[in-house]
């Protein structure tokens, strides 16, 4: 992928029918490169960004600024791109509506986007410091 350039830029987005960007993705599978990997972050979004930019490294990046522990992080993804930020954190959550990778990648699947997913979630970790199962003061 001698086009990708090596600095200077965030990302490439490739946009178009759900059905187009399932053929670009199928034709870029396994080339990422040491500069570059491949990103699907909606049904109609494919991306190329560079190596080691991703959520998880993001959200590492932003608690260690703030001097937060990842043992206090949560977070909750509906898609591929949201796999890292899920693994990183302590508590993390998908939405019903994710794919089944995304689902795999949380400790917890809440409902539907539109149906209050957030507030599912914040309903679990509530239970979670209630019940006993972690102390307070983690989240």
């Amino acid at each position: 992928f001698e086009w990708v350039p090596k600095t200077g830029w965030n990302k490439i987005l490739f946009a178009g029918p759900p059905d187009r960007v399932d053929r670009l993705e199928a034709n870029l599978k396994g080339k990422n490169g040491p500069d570059h990997h491949f990103v699907r972050s909606e049904k109609n979004y494919f991306e190329i960004i560079p190596a080691g930019a991703d959520k998880g490294t993001a959200m590492e990046r932003l608690a260690n600024l703030c001097g937060i522990t990842l043992d206090k992080t949560c977070a909750i993804g509906d898609y591929y791109n949201d796999i890292p930020l899920l693994q990183h954190a302590a508590f993390s959550s998908a939405v019903e509506e994710s794919p089944e990778a995304v689902k795999q990648a949380a400790g917890f699947v809440a409902g539907p986007c539109q149906k209050g997913a957030v507030a599912d979630f914040i309903e679990h970790l509530t239970k979670l410091v209630n019940g006993g199962f972690l102390p307070s003061r983690n989240i």
